[in-house]
């Protein structure tokens, strides 16, 4: 090895031993530095709440429709723009709604817990934020808004159904009214799911298509005036039928 590249180990230690409280005062530095850093990182909490949506399946195991079964809807909803300004409303701590979107997350877990005959939708909203308060009282307020909606969604199926029932009965209590041929119109064609055409009525009684039309013209009237009577604010009924 030349001369050029020797090491004199002995003056690199005394050097050293001369800068030793540059070397210190370098580490007291980078630990101070590293104590400002973490100082200064806000502490956070996470609050979460759990909702229940409902099941994908009925008793019977036949498919539900609607956000009480549908979770990736429900998910849409609190993600939206409506449900995040409700929802930062509601928490009376002056969040905003796009604080709010940024400090939420929302999770489908696997979707679910599954029963004996169908599948339970549940969804958990998780609020992150420096205030454990404000972290609690927002993912609640999502919450709320979530279970209010599907409250009316299920209002909403229950007046659906209620009116179905109703109107079934009407339907049976007008047919009491009619003759034979109208209650084979009224049931074969106008609240039939796969209504006859006129022809195949006709050919049944042995008269003519036209014969049938008038007669189910007439019943249609009679139907509209009906409805009417029955329910005060129903002006127009519509039939789509074929010919």
């Amino acid at each position: 090895m030349s001369d050029d590249t020797t090491i004199d180990v002995g003056s690199w230690f005394a050097t050293l031993a001369r800068a030793w409280w540059v070397i210190v005062g370098l580490v007291v530095i980078g630990v101070v530095a590293g104590a400002v850093v973490t100082l200064a990182q806000p502490d956070e909490y996470t609050a979460t709440a759990s909702v229940y949506i409902g099941q994908t399946t009925d008793a019977n195991g036949n498919a539900m429709a609607g956000l009480n079964s549908n979770a990736k809807a429900a998910v849409q909803l609190l993600s939206s723009q409506v449900a995040l300004n409700e929802a930062a409303k509601r928490t009376g701590m002056g969040i905003s709604a796009g604080r709010l979107r940024k400090e939420t997350t929302i999770e489908t877990p696997s979707s679910t817990v599954k029963t004996s005959t169908s599948v339970v939708n549940i969804i958990v909203i998780s609020v992150t934020d420096t205030d454990p308060e404000r972290a609690a009282a927002a993912a609640n307020a999502l919450a709320e808004v979530l279970l209010d909606k599907l409250e009316s969604s299920v209002d909403e199926k229950i007046a659906q159904g209620e009116f179905r029932e109703l109107l079934e009965k009407k339907f049976a209590d007008f047919s009491e009214t009619l003759s034979e041929r109208e209650r084979e119109i009224l049931s074969r064609r106008l609240i039939a799911e796969d209504p006859e055409t006129l022809q195949q009525i006709a050919d049944r009684y042995g008269i003519s298509r036209e014969a049938i039309r008038v007669a189910e013209k007439k019943l249609i009237a009679k139907l509209k005036q009906y409805m009417i009577d029955s329910f005060g604010d129903v002006r127009e009924i519509e039939f789509h039928l074929a010919g």
